[in-house]
């Protein structure tokens, strides 16, 4: 027992006496030369309670770590400084080199299974290697780096990912994508491979893949603060003898009459995992606040490293992390530093006293810098950061106002033009298109809305405002009616005087002299700056033919619906659900087999019915569902992964499987799939429903096997996660008066694979007055489906009326035949409006299409008229050659098409490519009355190649010169305008299509 009566106190009273005494009332400040805590006033932290006896030592051991919030500035050291900008340079150089083996290796040693695997893990960069490895087959130039003779701060941001488009993902993603593809290029060591490792390598340990992995071993992290030591090494290694002297001393400006360098700084974050790896575990673990405040700009890629926080995250549940970045000293000033590239440029705009100069040079850089950003920070959750451990803050003071019309007039006026850009992809040839694509900025996802909604770990502590109206603003570029639209310039009245801002923008933030304590100040701000210049091509609404529909509602008028009645049949009904989480499926099938047998289950008008498990309704036999309310899917994914039913063809599963003899489903009411966080889920993964590695299975809307006399009519199929219809070993199926949507709300995802109706060993279908708004193929019968006929179908945003696929499995008979599409419009989609796909490639079946008439098609806006594609799917031209399709195509006639193409191909409207299999028949295809014509401003021009006789048409081979100038003159055409939003829900369309004003 202790003598003393201090620790004769209750252990909770003594707590108490702890807090009090050890909280500092600003907490513990890291200090930037020293490494080491301290209080606010740099004094150091008062521990002497802890030295009083080993009792309370060892009671408090960890109590001030607890109790304080610690904070981390950005850093600057002024004999570390050229060390850090040595830093800058390697990490760039080491970028540089992984470009460069990507590339080499790339184009070498890439293979098939390699590009799954990269698919697999990073879908968006295969088009990116794609086009880079094209540009480096055919401009290849080495990039040295001993050009570079000097490294200034701003070329820490301001260097570029040639050939690839850094900003698109963020730079962070594009690091990771390059190191996964060199690691998984390091698996497939030959002679050759080690020849140019060695080569590209030299000075590294190891030889062939081990060396490859031993410079990827020893990569720099951006955040990563290396001793000196280890930066010289590295240094020797990317020989940057030159460079390193000009760090060390200082420059003279253009006119000899000052000396000057650039005060490379050690970002705040960058500093934190530092002074962390060097605490003990047991101590980190004690921390319970730390606040990282970025107020000045860094080294390093100073955006991506709060990723190096997140082991720390992980290991410290209870550590919270703030991280502030300054809207004026960091986001403005990268900005301008992307603009200014000099000293001399930054006294120029200095010299400016109210800054209008600055600010207007900065702009057209601003929105770019703020969504790098967001990029690397909206990737975090998915890099590993605990929910709840982390917050990002944009700090607007000491001009909160200003950031606010900033913000609101600049940066989401930009993102809402990038959401117009991404909107009008589809009107753009497909060079333009790609080239587009890849270069605007998709990394940061949703993080402006998360921000204006205050719905995240990001926040702001300015006002943020609102992103601006999609729809008005394509109204307004629209009304313009010019091809490149200049995003017009946006004047805003702001406070005036040096009363109410006194704005300090010091060059002495970024550069220091030695004959200058002070530079210029720029004081107050009257006008902030000119918006940059934005270009687009519009998508002004053609006018379609009269009696077209070009809404859900006009195609109601001109096909009115009118439900069967239910005449003398018992009336079955079940209790709705209460919510979006009570399941009544249990209900639902149990209505299904007491409605069985000559009863109708009625589902009302205005209720929502809710499925959340797999249903078996097969065996049944004369039934009715009257269908006026809602059928909604729960989006539990992994349950109905786990779950649902399942077909091995393509690898389909199903929420419900009905099955039997005479089953009629009618209304007008809704089966809601919820295919949103499908289609974004599946986006971020696998990419392709056709993929064989595919393991991310999304369920289909309607699925009926073993069935005869299936009659749908008048109901509206919504947002499925997959095809809406899959029909298999069923005769006798007709479908009336359905409607067919699948509308993303997200800009930069796509609704992929919601064919309208699949049927695979089905026979005799019958298909009318459909209106289909969906992302992949309107009609697509599947093997072995026959007596198919389809009369008059809208069909927007799809890829055409196909034929297949057909042939994909090896050994496989695939036979489609006797078809008849008539009364067809077809608008703003890909490949084709009339299209025939069959496999090639070592490993397909054989078959046949026969008997096909394609008539009275009009084409708005598709990429060709006709397609017949024998080189299916994603196969390269020099396999499809080694390895033609087996599928006989014969009989097949299009007949009268009118309309024109989007330009993608040029003055090619048409393209009919039979296989060059010697026993592969292609014979008696004709085409009558087409009246396709281009957009690009030249003579239509029918491409064909391995056909069995006269076509009917003029065409020329795809290898002509005449093919080819046609090909080469590509242009884009607007939208063919029908309803974006038909039910009004405030959701837009978001890759194909539909661009009409509300």
């Amino acid at each position: 027992m202790s003598s003393s009566p201090f620790l004769s106190l209750p252990p909770e009273l003594r707590q108490m006496i702890y807090k009090y005494y050890y909280t500092a009332s600003d907490g513990y400040f890291l200090q930037p030369i020293s490494r080491k805590l301290a209080a606010a006033n740099g004094n150091p932290i008062d521990l002497a309670l802890m030295y009083t006896c080993r009792r309370i030592a060892y009671e408090t051991r960890d109590l001030p770590l607890s109790f304080n919030n610690i904070t981390v500035s950005t850093v600057y050291d002024p004999e570390f400084r050229p060390w850090a900008g040595r830093f800058d340079y390697l990490l760039f150089a080491q970028f540089r080199k992984q470009l460069s083996l990507v590339l080499i290796l790339g184009n070498w040693f890439l293979t098939e299974e390699m590009w799954v695997r990269i698919e697999q893990t990073f879908p968006w960069f295969v088009p990116q290697l794609r086009d880079a490895l094209h540009q480096h087959r055919h401009h290849s130039r080495r990039s040295e780096l001993r050009g570079y003779k000097s490294w200034g701060f701003s070329d820490s941001f301001n260097h570029s990912a040639e050939a690839f488009c850094r900003r698109s993902y963020g730079l962070s993603a594009l690091c990771e994508a390059l190191e996964f593809t060199l690691r998984i290029l390091a698996q497939k060591e030959t002679e050759k491979f080690d020849r140019i490792i060695e080569y590209e390598l030299l000075g590294w340990e190891h030889s062939g893949s081990g060396r490859l992995l031993n410079f990827l071993d020893q990569c720099f992290k951006p955040w990563d603060i290396p001793h000196a030591d280890v930066l010289a090494e590295m240094g020797r290694r990317f020989d940057d003898d030159r460079l390193w002297p000009t760090l060390q001393d200082w420059a003279p400006n253009e006119r000899y009459t000052k000396e000057y360098h650039a005060k490379f700084r050690i970002s705040a974050a960058s500093a934190a995992i530092y002074w962390l790896k060097k605490l003990p575990a047991k101590k980190r673990v004690c921390i319970r606040g730390l606040a990282i405040i970025e107020d000045y700009p860094s080294v390093g890629r100073q955006e991506c490293h709060a990723a190096g926080l997140v082991p720390f995250c992980r290991e410290n549940p209870q550590l919270r992390i703030s991280h502030q970045v300054s809207m004026l000293n960091v986001i403005f000033s990268r900005a301008l530093l992307r603009r200014a590239t000099s000293f001399e440029g930054l006294q120029t705009h200095a010299s400016h006293e109210i800054g209008e100069v600055a600010f207007e040079k900065a702009s057209s850089a601003l929105f770019s810098e703020t969504v790098n950003w967001l990029a690397e920070i909206v990737s975090l959750p998915k890099a590993g950061m605990p929910d709840g451990s982390y917050t990002f803050s944009l700090d607007g003071e000491p001009i909160p106002l200003i950031c606010s019309r900033i913000f609101q007039h600049v940066v989401l006026r930009k993102e809402t033009m990038r959401i117009t850009i991404e909107q009008s992809l589809p009107s753009l040839d497909i060079g333009t298109r790609l080239d587009v694509g890849l270069r605007l900025h998709r990394g940061h996802g949703n993080a402006f809305a998360q921000l204006v909604d205050n719905s995240s770990f990001i926040k702001a502590n300015f006002d943020p405002g609102q992103l601006w109206n999609v729809e008005e603003m394509l109204a307004e570029l629209q009304r313009i009616g010019s091809t490149l639209v200049p995003e017009k310039n946006l004047d805003f009245n702001l406070p005036t005087g040096d009363a109410v801002l006194d704005i300090v923008y010091n060059l002495d933030t970024v550069f220091t002299s030695p004959s200058q304590d002070t530079t210029k100040t720029m004081r107050g701000l009257q006008t902030i700056f000119v918006l940059g210049t934005l270009f687009l091509t519009t998508v002004n609404a053609v006018s379609l033919p009269t009696g077209v529909p070009r809404d859900i509602p006009e195609f109601r008028d001109k096909h009115p619906y009118d439900p069967p009645k239910h005449e003398h049949r018992k009336i079955i009904r079940i209790r709705a659900s209460r919510n979006d989480t009570d399941d009544v499926s249990d209900e639902f099938k149990t209505g299904v087999r007491k409605a069985n047998g000559g009863g109708t289950l009625h589902l009302a008008k205005g209720k929502t019915y809710v499925i959340g498990k797999a249903l078996d309704l097969t065996g049944l036999e004369d039934i009715h569902i009257h269908l006026e309310g809602e059928i909604k899917f729960t989006d539990d994914v992994k349950y109905w992964q786990e779950n649902a039913w399942y077909h091995p063809f393509q690898k389909s599963i199903m929420f419900w499987k009905w099955g039997g003899k005479d089953i009629k489903i009618y209304g007008d009411g809704v089966i809601e799939g919820q295919g949103q966080r499908w289609w974004n889920e599946f986006e971020s993964g696998t990419g392709s429903i056709l993929n064989p590695d595919n393991k991310y299975y999304r369920p289909i809307l309607f699925y009926a096997e073993n069935t005869t006399n299936l009659d749908v009519s008048g109901i509206h199929l919504k947002d499925s996660p997959c095809w809406n219809n899959f029909i298999v070993s069923s005769k006798n199926i007709k479908y009336t008066d359905v409607i067919a949507t699948a509308l993303s709300n997200n800009g930069s995802i796509i609704p992929k694979n919601t064919d309208f109706m699949n049927t695979m060993n089905t026979s005799t279908v019958r298909i009318e007055r459909t209106w289909v708004n969906i992302d992949d193929d309107c009609f697509s019968p599947k093997p072995n489906s026959s007596d198919l006929y389809v009369n008059t179908m809208y069909c927007n945003g799809t890829h055409g009326q196909s034929m297949g696929s057909l042939g994909q499995y090896n050994g496989e008979v695939s036979n489609v035949y006797d078809v008849h599409i008539e009364n067809v419009w077809m608008m703003n989609g890909d490949y084709s409006a009339a299209r025939i796909k069959v496999w090639a490639g070592e490993e397909t079946g054989t078959g046949f299409v026969n008997n096909v008439t394609f008539k009275n098609f009009w084409v708005a806006r598709m990429d060709y008229g006709i397609f017949l594609d024998s080189c299916y799917f994603n196969i390269s031209a020099e396999e499809c050659n080694a390895h033609p399709s087996g599928m006989q195509i014969t009989n097949i006639h299009f007949e009268n098409f009118t309309g024109y193409t989007s330009g993608v191909y040029g003055n090619a409207v048409a393209r009919l490519s039979c296989s060059a299999a010697e026993d592969a028949v292609c014979a008696n295809v004709t085409v009558k009355d087409f009246n396709v014509r281009t957009p690009c401003g030249g003579e239509p021009v029918v491409i064909c190649d391995g056909m069995h006789g006269d076509i009917g048409v003029d065409c020329v081979p795809y290898d002509s010169d005449e093919a080819k100038v046609a090909l080469k003159a590509k242009c884009t055409t607007p939208m063919a305008a029908i309803d974006t939003d038909p039910w009004g829900n405030g959701l837009i369309e978001k890759k194909k299509g539909a661009f009409h004003p509300q």
